[in-house]
């Protein structure tokens, strides 16, 4: 992924790797795991290139993050989850690492912000109120609340 993100000089980089990896290119820094380096470098990236893993993409999505995902082979979920966001327009899909996609992605600057309900406040008013019965009234009600508006650059 190094060598391919290398001839995008006019990008900066970060990757996360278990492994030590020292980048010898300029435009990319690797870094060690670390939750919280990670989650400050995605607040204040422009775009996210990653597997097609639900968390990390609902997270790019909350916080308005353009998104570029690659799904792991032979994984269903992931698959999935990139069908869907490409389907949904909220993001964009590779199913190899491809220079001309990765190019295209980091040119184009099209990002959605989704807005979840507070799912957390919903279940504990929800075991409040004795668990009523969740009828499909009561559920389209609350992800009626989801929005999703485009990002102004």
């Amino acid at each position: 992924m190094i060598r391919q993100l290398s001839c995008f000089e006019n990008f900066e980089f970060h990757v996360y790797t278990p492994d030590a990896v020292v980048s010898k290119f300029a435009n990319i820094t690797c870094k060690p795991l670390s939750r919280q380096g990670f989650q400050s470098d995605v607040y204040d990236c422009a775009g996210i290139i990653s597997n097609a893993g639900f968390e990390l993409a609902s997270e790019s999505l909350q916080l308005g993050k353009k998104i570029l995902v690659k799904p792991l082979h032979s994984q269903m979920e992931q698959i999935s989850n990139a069908a869907a966001l490409e389907q949904l327009g909220y993001g964009r899909t590779m199913y190899d690492i491809d220079t001309a996609v990765i190019e295209e992605w980091l040119h184009n600057h099209h990002a959605v912000r989704v807005t979840y309900p507070n799912v957390a406040k919903i279940l504990v008013q929800w075991l409040q109120e004795g668990m009523p019965e969740m009828d499909r009234d009561y559920i389209q009600k609350v992800w009626e609340t989801v929005e999703v508006l485009p990002v102004q650059d």
